[in-house]
C-alpha cells in the first residue's frame, strides 16, 4: 500500500480512457469548483492536465495515456502493472515545480475521487522545496510570497505504519478538548476520520442521515462530535465525522485523526514544507 486511501462511494468511476485535447492554458491556480478534492489545471510543455493535489502522497501518479502523450520515459516495476518515472517542468500557478518521481498507473480511483475524468495526481514531493496555499474560500492554489496569519502547527511527518511513506501530520487539533495527532490528506473529502481505539473517552453521536463511507473495505459509522479546533479557531463546529474500530485499518503510529478538505471549506490552508509549518487562516 503507497498510502492510506480513504475511498468512499464517492459516485461512479469513469472507467473510460483520458482523452487528451490541448486546451488553452489555464494554469493560473485555480481549483476546479466541480471537484471534491482539489484539482487544479498544470502544464507539461505543449500538454494541459487536469492533476489532483494529494498530500497523503509524496509520489505523483500519472495516467498510462497521459504518460504515452508525454512521451515519458518510465521503468517498469514488478508485475508490470505500475511503472516509474520523473515528472519534469510541470508549470502550475505561474511557477515551474521541482523535478519529482511519479507513478504510471490506472487513475480509475482518482477520477472517482474528484468526480470526473483527472490525468493523475501530483503528490508533496512536488512542493517540498515551497510553501504552497490550497485556498478552499477563494478557490485558488498559490505560492505566497509572505507567510500568511492564522493559527500555525509543526508538520510532524508520522508514518502510516512502518512500511508507508511520511505524512503531512502535525500535532494540536482537539476533537471536544481531547487533542490528537492528524493527517492532513486532501483526497479526503470529509471533515475528519477518527480512530476510535485511540480516543476511547470520546462521545460520538450517532448521524442516522449521514450517507455510508467506506475505508479499506471497513464501513465507517457516521457521527458528530461537538468541535474540531486547531488552537483557538473553531475548524467545525458540530461536524459530520466518521469512525474507524478496530475492523478499520488502524495507523500504528500516533495518528488517531485524518482531516480533509470539507474541514476547511472557508478558509485557506498553508503548507511550508522546508520549514515544516502548516497555517491555517
Amino acid at each position: 500500500m503507497r498510502r492510506s486511501t480513504f475511498c468512499a462511494a464517492a459516485g461512479t468511476l469513469v472507467a473510460a480512457g483520458v482523452p487528451w485535447p490541448v486546451r488553452a492554458a489555464r494554469t493560473g491556480g485555480a481549483l476546479e469548483a466541480r471537484a471534491a478534492v482539489p484539482v487544479v489545471r498544470a502544464r507539461i510543455g505543449a500538454h494541459e492536465l487536469a492533476l489532483a493535489i494529494d498530500t497523503g502522497d509524496g509520489l505523483s501518479t500519472l495516467s498510462p495515456q497521459a504518460a504515452d502523450a508525454l512521451g515519458l520515459a518510465r521503468t517498469p516495476t514488478p508485475g508490470g502493472s505500475t511503472a516509474a518515472a520523473t515528472l519534469h517542468g510541470v508549470e502550475l500557478a505561474g511557477a515551474t515545480l521541482r523535478d519529482h518521481p511519479a507513478v504510471i498507473s490506472d487513475v480509475a480511483g482518482l477520477r472517482g475521487l474528484a468526480g470526473f475524468a483527472v490525468d493523475g495526481a501530483l503528490g508533496y514531493e512536488a512542493f517540498k522545496d515551497r510553501v504552497v496555499t490550497i485556498n478552499y474560500a477563494a478557490g485558488r492554489l498559490l505560492f505566497p510570497d509572505v507567510m500568511p496569519d492564522g493559527e500555525i502547527t509543526p508538520i510532524t511527518w508520522l508514518k502510516y505504519h512502518d512500511r508507508s511513506p511520511q505524512l503531512v501530520t502535525f500535532d494540536g487539533l482537539s476533537v471536544d478538548g481531547f487533542l490528537v495527532t492528524a493527517q492532513l490528506d486532501t483526497m479526503m473529502s470529509k471533515n475528519a476520520i477518527l480512530f476510535t481505539t485511540k480516543l476511547l473517552d470520546l462521545a460520538i453521536d450517532p448521524e442516522m442521515r449521514a450517507p455510508a463511507y467506506t475505508y479499506e473495505e471497513a464501513a465507517l459509522r457516521p457521527g458528530r462530535v461537538g468541535s474540531l479546533r486547531l488552537g483557538v479557531t473553531v475548524l467545525a463546529a458540530q461536524p459530520l465525522i466518521y469512525a474507524a474500530d478496530a475492523t478499520a485499518h488502524v495507523p500504528t503510529t500516533a495518528i488517531a485523526a485524518v482531516v480533509g478538505d470539507a474541514l476547511f471549506a472557508k478558509r485557506a490552508v498553508t503548507i511550508d514544507f522546508p520549514g515544516s509549518t502548516l497555517i491555517v487562516t
